[in-house]
């Protein structure tokens, strides 16, 4: 590359990271989007980074109290904790963490592909994962940090290994970055064979004394995890698609790998959920897409070929890449049921093996003389992707700008639907809410949505329709806020033995839930069973000293006459 001596890394860094704070500066105003409030807000374990311990210990996701669930991602969960604990509840904040890391992910991108490639086509490629709309959930969604993060340390590691003298020190860092990566999200196990196959590719030297080490850090990490939450959790599917069994998940396979292809190459359609799935072999939803992607494999298989045959030292590079493509990929095939059909954000990983083989290409069989060319198309393409990610940080202003931009896209998306008739019962909308929550329950009956839909009938004064909806809610499985609703419900308007027995059922499910000793406290007053009602009370208080409680608490502990009145909200 005759235009080397113009760039260098310090250079190339540089340039990355001003294009990312030009491009994302906009998005720091933000708010809180999709799963922040429930994931970060109202996730009070973690507002302090003296959780940390009892965050390696639990899942990631509150549940009345206490962290439950099928997720394991401490790390994640650190993060939030001391955003939290140094700024607040504050979304710039938060968004500036994610903004960084992405920034860094891109500087790491470069640094990877400059090992296989010259530094212009490394830059360019570089500034493409930092742009393209279709990575732009990670930087602009809060609650995408995990993929930022376990991208970050499995990054590290790929580069720690790509040195040329692998020292003891290089290796121990290497494996605490991979153990970093999967405490990060479950897809950091992915790095594990990622960082081996490059070593065989490249250098087998130590190769043997990276996968004994690897496989005992990845073994640590599997006993953490089911020291935390188990070796099987229980909890109901909370996507369409994670109610199939695998034959059933085939069919949507073959649209699945075109979406993701498409989605790259036409970023226009974009969405923070997708639910559909595909119910069965049709021409349109199941054979074309199969076409599609058997020739684009086919095409990947025939330049992997016609690189061995020149003799190309590029092949080995082109393998690596691909291997990075292909695992990403199935990985998020269904093979496994996850909690969405496709998401944009899971391509995080796969777009570089992507850009690794566009690079290896162009740089093997494009003519030095086109060089100028490339570099203005390169560039044209650049800024148009950035339009595309500007346009799009536009719709995470809140979560009513989000949702009614992103259901005309995603139709299907239940979650999307119960997000909007959540926020349409906060503004007061009450018959646009029902329209929406209706909507969701139709596409995917589950705990909010059906939680949500009895709260809009109890202020709409249908308290049967509450109840029945409430105890749907409870059925599918143990989460508090039905819980908690139908609680209020029985103590306000039901008989105080109903109350009180499925009060103490609850409490029992959610020893930690405040506001159930708080119900339990009023409805032992209004039996007049003071002693147990002062011992209620006493436990809410013990975890929660906001209002209601500290009220409840001082009246009764003051022997004073308690008047409350639940209101529904």
């Amino acid at each position: 590359m005759k235009l080397k001596h113009f760039l260098n890394d310090k250079t190339a860094i540089l340039t990355i990271i001003l294009v990312g704070l030009v491009l994302y500066w906009h998005s720091l105003g933000n708010g809180f989007v999709g799963d922040d409030q429930s994931q970060v807000i109202d996730n009070t374990a973690l507002h302090s980074i003296t959780n940390i311990p009892y965050l390696f210990s639990a899942s990631s996701f509150d549940n009345g109290g206490s962290l439950t669930g099928i997720y394991y991602k401490p790390l994640m969960s650190s993060f939030y904790a001391a955003t939290y604990t140094f700024f607040g509840p504050n979304p710039t904040a938060y968004h500036t963490l994610s903004v960084a890391v992405h920034i860094a992910n891109s500087v790491l991108v470069f640094l990877v592909l400059a090992y296989f490639l010259p530094e212009i086509p490394s830059l360019f490629l570089a500034l493409i994962f930092l742009v393209h709309p279709i990575n732009n959930q990670s930087p602009l969604y809060i609650s995408a940090l995990q993929d930022d993060l376990f991208f970050l340390f499995g990054m590290i590691a790929l580069e720690l290994v790509q040195a040329k003298k692998f020292t003891l020190w290089r290796l121990i860092l290497t494996l605490v970055m991979l153990l970093f990566s999967v405490l990060s999200k479950e897809t950091g196990v992915l790095f594990f064979p990622i960082v081996i196959i490059f070593k065989y590719l490249f250098d087998r030297k130590h190769i043997l004394i990276l996968t004994i080490t690897e496989a005992a850090v990845f073994g640590l990490y599997v006993f953490l995890r089911i020291r935390a939450i188990g070796l099987h959790p229980g909890t109901a599917p909370n996507a369409p698609i994670a109610t199939q069994n695998l034959l059933e998940r085939v069919t949507s396979m073959p649209s699945i790998f075109l979406f993701y292809i498409r989605t790259f190459i036409f970023p226009k359609d974009l969405s923070i959920s997708w639910q559909w799935t595909v119910q069965k072999f049709s021409l349109t939803g199941f054979f074309v897409p199969l076409l599609i992607v058997v020739i684009v494999l086919g095409l990947l298989i025939y330049l992997a070929v016609k690189l061995k045959r020149s003799g190309s030292k590029s092949f080995k590079s082109y393998l690596f890449f691909l291997s990075v493509l292909l695992i990403g990929l199935i990985f998020h095939s269904q093979v496994i049921a996850l909690d969405a059909t496709v998401a944009e954000r899971w391509f995080y990983l796969p777009i570089v093996g992507l850009l690794g083989i566009i690079g290896i290409i162009t740089n093997k069989y494009v003519h030095a003389g086109n060089l100028k060319i490339i570099c203005v198309f390169a560039c044209l393409t650049i800024l148009l992707l950035s339009i595309g990610t500007y346009v799009r940080s536009l719709n995470f202003k809140d979560n009513l700008t989000l949702g009614n931009h992103d259901i005309k896209v995603s139709t299907d998306a239940y979650d999307l639907e119960s997000m909007l008739g959540n926020e349409y019962i906060l503004t007061g909308d009450l018959e646009t809410a029902k329209m929406h929550t209706q909507r969701s329950v139709e596409l995917f009956p589950y705990i909010t949505n059906l939680n949500n839909l009895g709260l809009i009938y109890l202020k709409l004064g249908d308290k049967a329709k509450a109840e029945e909806l409430y105890r749907k809610a409870i059925a599918i499985a143990p989460f508090y806020l039905p819980y908690q609703n139908l609680s209020v419900l029985l103590t306000a308007y039901g008989d105080p033995k109903e109350a009180e027995k499925f009060t103490a059922d609850a409490i029992n499910k959610f020893p930690n839930n405040a506001k159930l000793w708080l119900y339990f406290s009023v409805i032992e007053y209004n039996l007049k069973r003071y002693d147990v009602a002062k011992t209620a009370i006493q436990r809410a208080y013990a975890l929660d000293q906001s209002e209601p409680i500290n009220g409840v608490y001082q009246s009764l502990m003051n022997n004073q006459p308690l008047d409350i009145r639940f209101s529904i909200n």
